[in-house]
Order: C-alpha cells, then sequence, then structure tokens
C-alpha cells in the first residue's frame, strides 16, 4: 500500500543518496557469501588490488564477485572481465557440463539466445526503456529459452494484473547491449558516431555500456568515441575513468 502512494505521489520531499558498501562492508558481506577458505582467499585479492576493492564497493559487482569466485574460482580484475566471466557462467548452466573459457566458445545456439537478448536491451537502451512488458516481449519476438535464460527477472503483477520483467541490474542490459553492438556491427568511427547520436541526448550517462563497448574497439574508433561523448556532457571524467584514454583497445581494462 505504501509502495503505491509513494508512486502516486509527483515530487518527493527528500533526497535520498546512493552509496557503496564500505570497506567492512565488503568484508562483511563477503564472509556471509562464501565459506571461511574462500572469503579469506578472495578478501586477500581484495586487499592487494585497489582496483577490485573500488569494483566491490558496489554491491551488485560484489555479488557478482563472489559468484564467480565460487563457481569458476578466478578474481575478475576490471568490470568487463566480471560481465564476460558471468554470461559465462549462465551459458555453462544452460548446458551442463560444459566449461567456457571466451564467448567464442559458447555452444552456437546458446550464444543466439544471449545475442537475441543483446539485441532487445540494446533497443530498449535506445528508448530508454529498463522495465518491460509482456507486450514489449511480444513485439520483440523473444523465444521462451530466451526469457528463461536467466538474465530476465520478472516481477510479480501489480494492480494492472500485469507481469513486468527487467534485466538483473541496469548494467547487464548495457553489457549484453554492448556485447550485441560488438558482434552484429562492424565499428568504424561513422558507425560509433551514429550510434552515439541513437542513443539520445543522455547516452553518455550509459557508463558500462561505452566501457564494455569500448574494449573491441580499434584506436581511431575509442578516439572517435571519447570525442562524440566529451560533445555530449560538459565534464571530462571519460577521459580518467575507467582506462578510456588507452592509447590501443587492446590495452584498455
Amino acid at each position: 500500500r505504501e509502495v503505491f502512494r509513494l508512486a502516486t505521489m509527483k515530487h518527493f520531499q527528500r533526497r535520498l543518496e546512493l552509496v557503496g558498501f564500505r570497506p567492512q562492508d565488503v568484508r562483511t558481506y563477503v564472509r556471509n557469501v562464501l565459506n571461511d577458505e574462500e572469503a579469506q582467499s578472495l578478501l586477500n585479492e581484495v586487499d592487494s588490488d585497489s582496483h577490485l576493492a573500488a569494483i566491490m564497493a558496489t554491491p551488485f559487482m560484489a555479488m557478482s564477485t563472489c559468484v564467480l569466485y565460487r563457481h569458476r574460482k578466478r578474481v575478475p580484475r576490471c568490470i568487463s572481465d566480471i560481465f564476460e566471466q558471468l554470461i559465462l557462467r549462465v551459458a555453462e548452466r544452460h548446458v551442463s557440463g560444459t566449461k567456457y573459457e571466451s564467448f567464442d566458445e559458447i555452444a552456437p545456439e546458446v550464444k543466439a539466445l544471449i545475442l537475441q537478448l543483446g539485441k532487445f536491451a540494446h533497443d530498449k537502451l535506445r528508448d530508454q526503456v529498463l522495465v518491460f512488458t509482456e507486450a514489449d516481449i511480444q513485439v520483440a519476438e523473444l523465444s521462451e529459452a530466451a526469457i528463461t535464460l536467466g538474465l530476465l527477472v520478472s516481477s510479480d503483477p501489480l494492480r494492472s494484473g500485469e507481469k513486468h520483467w527487467r534485466f538483473s541490474h541496469l548494467t547487464m542490459q548495457e553489457n549484453l547491449a554492448a556485447k550485441y553492438e560488438a558482434k552484429q556491427n562492424v565499428m568504424t568511427t561513422h558507425r560509433v558516431v551514429r550510434l552515439v547520436e541513437s542513443l539520445g541526448p543522455d547516452s553518455a550517462h550509459l557508463r558500462t555500456f561505452w566501457v564494455l563497448l569500448a574494449a573491441n574497439l580499434n584506436p581511431g574508433c575509442l578516439e572517435c568515441l571519447l570525442n562524440s561523448l566529451a560533445a555530449r556532457t560538459k565534464c571530462r571524467e571519460w577521459k580518467a575513468d575507467d582506462g578510456l584514454n588507452a592509447p590501443s583497445a587492446n590495452e584498455f581494462p
């Protein structure tokens, strides 16, 4: 009842600041999720890697890192690695007994499902839609196998009686969209400019999408991307954040 009351309010009278995990929160979370040996091993990695420690300050990234460490026995070192490993984990769950080291190794039928979701994620980012109705699912012609792959989450029907869907996290939607864009299109400077324009005036704020896409760009396209994004925002944080000023795509995190 309270949720519906808040949903009908035109203006909130409070401002809320979203803050990440503090270092102690990270330690508590890891110890609650993993067994003692796994937790201590992972925390040793966090203590020795400031970049990993910064990533773990985001609860979703902390959860993802713990899941990957438990099931794949490796510590992701950057955001792009986390999402790549999450996709591999989902693919392995879909076909029991498989073990993948790269996206290209995934079984063709599973890869097709992931790219199908990637196109849906891409189109909805372009439309600035983060929650999807049954009608959205039908129009996109998503297969039942794609819906149940484990990357979409459904919510219980609200008063309208209609079920809604979303990706497990906004960054997962951005990740799948970037994967689709990188795999389906030959990236040229012209394509990069068109892509920035197609995602609207706030496209520079889709940080995870651009970070993951940039990992697949050659130096010329990477420079074009930086210039296009800088033109759309007053801040120049892209130049110093997440390695977007890397001299080559191969050095991008």
